[in-house]
């Protein structure tokens, strides 16, 4: 069987420029084929702006709210320890001023004989006939 050669024809039709090849493509397609194509490339267009401009975008966003979050969440627990420290410190205080007081009490007992003095100190509301009754 002979081998058929390709003619100068040929040869020049199938290696033509793209230009020629895309408007010889949009003859073949159609006026609707032709816009169902640009459609076509339109959505291709539009996922790849989806997802290399607003998944980077939204990722960062999320990345950034999750940030925010532990942010304050350290932020109220620093606080939480703060009102807690400051609490104690002032329960320490009132312990403190409470010993002390009782401290003094416990001096001026120990420093008076006089058990109407004493009786006085401890209970100021009670009556100086009555101290007298139980102290004559």
């Amino acid at each position: 069987m002979p081998e058929k050669f390709m003619d100068d024809e040929e040869i020049n039709k199938d290696f033509s420029p793209t230009h020629l090849r895309v408007r010889e493509d949009a003859k073949v397609l159609g006026k609707k084929g032709y816009q169902r194509l640009l459609l076509t490339a339109l959505k291709a267009i539009i996922v790849w702006v989806l997802i290399r401009v607003w998944l980077p975008a939204g990722l960062i966003l999320l990345f950034a709210l999750i940030v925010d979050i532990i942010q304050q969440s350290v932020t109220r627990f620093k606080r939480l320890g703060e009102l807690k420290r400051k609490r104690n410190v002032e329960l320490q205080k009132a312990e403190e001023t409470k010993l002390r007081d009782l401290k003094v009490t416990n001096v001026k007992v120990q420093s008076s004989n006089d058990s109407f003095d004493i009786e006085r100190r401890l209970a100021p509301n009670l009556t100086d006939e009555y101290l007298l009754e139980q102290h004559p």
